[in-house]
């Protein structure tokens, strides 16, 4: 057990009690009544110090209490003079008061002194009362009411409080420093013109009532509960509140755990000394720990005990770095990168720092980025627990360049639909600060791309079934690439397009044999027949993404059929009832991949109730 033994420089509460119980016994033996003290209390009324006093105030009642002071008369009569022969007058005071067994309110305190003000704030506590009034004059020597009050008992352990209050130098409760006192022309001890009590003058008056001689019980005060973790420190107050104010008082703690320690009490102040609980857990030290407070008073059998709960948990390991990847992406569209796999060994929340290898950082387990040109980075994510311990994981992100080009058309100045030209010819120039030549495009990669809410995302590849020329049909003197698509694959757009003519911003995007991607924006005009349409079939021979695209002008019944050459229905695609007027889309991929049909030639017939009947031939090869 940490143990302490606390010289608490205060009156004790037995000594107190003590020295009270001494002068009740001279005022009741025959003494008679006082005539001049220093400073004495006055509960009945009389103005005189007297065993009468002792008992004015009955217990769990309130009473009128005032403060006198005689600056130039012992308690005997005999005059009293300062150094100089010259009799003490009066020109402040300050007056600390302690209940010495049940505790006391005091209320309605009144400075009977005109002229004076108060110097010392006025401080009440159950037991205590400090308070101090100074005047700019100094009083000629005499007996003086300083101060009036209201006394009240409060309950104690015991049935009803008993009334015993003293006029004390100070107690456990007076502010740091403050005494009993009052300015006077004497020098006093200090020389600094304040008569002390039991510096100056150490005569002083009791009012006694029936004695709890056993005294009262310290209390402690401490947590319930402390939560630590291994290799980080913890600390913690204890408060300590003993009314007797006691001299010697005994406080320690067990068990202690190693490494912890317990620092000695204050000094009391406020009727309250604290202590302070510091330990830095070590590895091993894991669990739960009941530290258990404990203040005895030396010279009565009077303790108080409070326990402490303290958790330890175990060390924090750090968190584990996820970056996930690689990533790749396009220069100038974002790319989101997911570092959710992090984790942490304790389940604590983490914080995500992202440095994504262009100078730039992000944040979150998600974050969305965008490069703004091609290659490979160094991607790094830290991530950082709640007790500041992180890691780190890294990955790459593979960004392909995008070139801008410039593409416009020549050969037809609309694509009409369904009905138009085979082919739409669209001429794609690198523009000078691209860095490309264009014979390094990839044919099969050029596709056109249109997206919009009514039908979403659409792409057109490009056909190679024609000869790419390089060229410059423009005559600005820069060469361009001769891209081809089919009016199959324009077709696509249909759901895209009101009916009749429609200007559209189109995207072109292709990929280089030495890397990167080229990719420009233009406006092209399209003129969408009304009404029924030629079904069309893309791509042809069918292929398991084949689609049969149509349009019907008002709702009804539709059937689409797949015929042989002999007119044999082989599959049904569509057969509806009542189907909605508008464009359709219909997947034929089960036909080539489900059927199994030989190869040969095939025709797909569309008939609709309002529209009429259709055909379209369509291949199978093996």
């Amino acid at each position: 057990m940490n143990e302490d033994t606390k010289d608490c420089s205060r009156p004790a509460g037995p000594s107190l009690r003590a020295a009270m119980i001494v002068l009740l016994l001279f005022a009741l033996c025959g003494h008679g009544t006082a005539s001049a003290q220093y400073m004495f209390l006055d509960a009945n009324g009389d103005s005189l110090y007297s065993g009468a006093d002792s008992y004015s105030i009955p217990p769990l009642s309130s009473a009128t209490v005032d403060v006198y002071l005689v600056t130039n008369r012992n308690r005997d009569g005999s005059t009293v003079t300062c150094q100089d022969a010259s009799e003490a007058g009066l020109n402040s005071y300050t007056v600390n008061l302690y209940a010495g067994d049940a505790p006391m309110s005091f209320t309605n305190v009144v400075n009977m002194m005109p002229g004076m003000v108060e110097s010392e704030p006025l401080v009440t506590y159950d037991y205590a009362l400090t308070v101090g009034f100074a005047g700019s004059e100094t009083l000629p020597p005499g007996k003086y009411h300083l101060l009036r009050m209201t006394v009240t008992t409060l309950p104690t352990r015991l049935s009803a409080g008993c009334a015993e209050l003293a006029i004390v130098p100070f107690s456990c409760y007076s502010p740091p420093g403050v005494v009993t006192s009052f300015g006077s022309s004497c020098a006093g001890a200090r020389g600094d013109g304040v008569l002390r009590l039991g510096e100056d003058w150490v005569d002083n008056g009791y009012i006694l009532g029936c004695t709890d001689n056993i005294g009262r019980a310290p209390a402690i005060l401490c947590p319930a509960e402390i939560i630590g973790r291994e290799g980080q420190p913890l600390s913690f107050r204890v408060t300590v509140k003993d009314p007797d104010c006691p001299t010697q008082l005994s406080f320690g703690a067990y068990p202690f755990p190693p490494g912890a320690t317990l620092t000695p009490l204050t000094g009391f102040v406020a009727g309250e000394a604290t202590a302070t609980v510091a330990w830095t857990p070590t590895r091993g030290q894991a669990g739960a720990h009941t530290m258990t407070f404990e203040a005895h008073e030396t010279y009565v059998p009077l303790q108080g005990t409070c326990s402490t709960r303290v958790t330890i948990l175990p060390a924090n390991a750090p968190p584990v770095a996820e970056a996930g990847g690689p990533y790749s992406g396009i220069q100038d569209v974002p790319i989101t990168f997911d570092g959710r796999q992090s984790s942490d060994p304790e389940g604590a929340p983490l914080q995500y720092l992202w440095e994504f290898g262009d100078g730039t950082r992000g944040a979150g387990p998600t974050p969305a980025h965008i490069y703004k040109s091609g290659g490979t980075f160094t991607v790094t994510l830290t991530v950082t627990d709640p007790d500041s311990l992180s890691s780190q994981d890294g990955t790459d992100a593979s960004i392909t360049s995008v070139l801008p080009v410039r593409v416009f058309a020549t050969k037809a100045k609309a694509t009409k639909i369904p009905d138009g030209n085979p082919f739409t010819w669209f001429q794609v120039e690198a523009v000078p600060e691209a860095g490309f030549a264009l014979e390094e495009v990839l044919p099969s990669s050029v596709r056109l791309h249109y997206e919009n809410s009514t039908c979403g995302s659409v792409d057109i590849p490009s056909s190679t079934r024609k000869s790419l020329s390089i060229g410059d049909t423009d005559g600005n003197g820069l060469p361009e690439y001769t891209s081809c698509f089919t009016r199959e694959g324009m077709t696509a757009l249909a759901p895209c397009l009101p009916h009749g003519t429609a200007t559209i911003l189109l995207e072109l995007w292709g990929s280089l044999s030495t890397g990167g991607l080229i990719h420009g924006e233009f406006s092209h005009t399209f003129i969408l027949k009304e009404g029924f349409f030629e079904p069309a079939v893309s791509p042809n021979p069918l292929k398991p993404t084949s689609t049969l695209e149509f349009r019907t002008t008002m709702a009804g019944f539709v059937n689409a059929r797949l015929f042989d050459i002999h007119g044999r229905c082989v599959a049904t695609f569509v057969d509806d009832s009542s189907m909605e007027a508008g464009y359709h889309r219909i997947q034929l991929g089960g036909v080539e991949g489900g059927l199994r049909l030989p190869s040969g030639v095939y025709y797909v017939r569309v008939a609709g109730e309002h529209d009429g009947v259709r055909s379209r031939a369509v291949m199978i090869l093996r």
